[in-house]
C-alpha cells in the first residue's frame, strides 16, 4: 500500500485489506491497544486542534504519521466490531466512552459549521475518528506523505457513508 502516492490507490487497498480480528480472539487482548489508540486523542482534546497542529503534529516524524494512520484504521475497526460483538463488556464500554469524551473535546476545537456528530452512534464515532486524523494528516502541508494519507483516510470514511454524513465533512 505504502508504494503508492495516489490517494484514490489508497482507497482501493484500505478497501480491500481492511483489519479482520480472528473470532478467536477476545476483546481483553486488544483492550491495550485499543486503549492506546484512543490515548492518542489527549493532546488535541486538551490542547485544541490549531495548537496541537502547529506545536506538535507539524514536528512529526514518518514513524508518527504512520502510527497516526494505523491507529485510525484499528481504532475504526474495533468500534464497529465492539458494536456488534461486546454490547455486554464493561471494559469496552468505558473505553468508548472514553473516545467520545476526548474526540468530542477535540472536535469542537475544529472550525466545523455544523457542529457536532452524533458520537453516541458508533458508527458515526468510527467514521469521525478517520475523519479527525484525516485532518490532521492533511493539515501536515510540510509532509507530502501525511497528507496522502490523510486523504486516503477521509476518502475511506466518506465511503462508510452514515445518515450524518453532510455535517462531518
Amino acid at each position: 500500500m505504502y508504494k503508492t502516492e495516489e490517494a484514490a490507490e489508497m482507497l482501493l487497498y484500505l478497501h480491500d485489506q481492511q483489519y479482520v480480528f480472528p473470532e478467536s480472539l477476545s476483546d481483553d487482548v486488544l483492550l491495550c491497544d485499543v486503549g492506546a489508540s484512543v490515548h492518542l486523542f489527549e493532546d488535541p482534546a486538551n490542547t485544541g486542534f490549531a495548537f496541537f497542529l502547529r506545536y506538535h503534529a507539524n514536528t512529526w516524524t514518518l514513524w508518527n504519521v504512520l502510527l497516526i494512520f494505523e491507529s485510525a484504521l484499528f481504532l475504526c475497526a474495533w468500534i464497529k466490531k465492539a458494536a456488534v460483538e461486546s454490547s455486554g463488556n464493561q471494559a469496552c464500554q468505558v473505553i468508548i466512552e472514553d473516545l467520545r469524551g476526548a474526540l468530542s473535546m477535540a472536535w469542537s476545537s475544529l472550525d466545523v459549521s455544523d457542529g457536532q456528530p452524533d458520537f453516541t452512534n458508533t458508527k458515526v464515532l468510527a467514521k469521525s475518528v478517520l475523519l479527525y486524523w484525516s485532518r490532521v494528516l492533511v493539515s501536515l502541508s510540510e509532509k507530502p506523505f501525511a497528507r496522502t494519507l490523510g486523504q486516503a483516510l477521509g476518502q475511506y470514511a466518506r465511503s462508510m457513508g452514515t445518515e450524518e454524513d453532510t455535517m462531518m465533512e
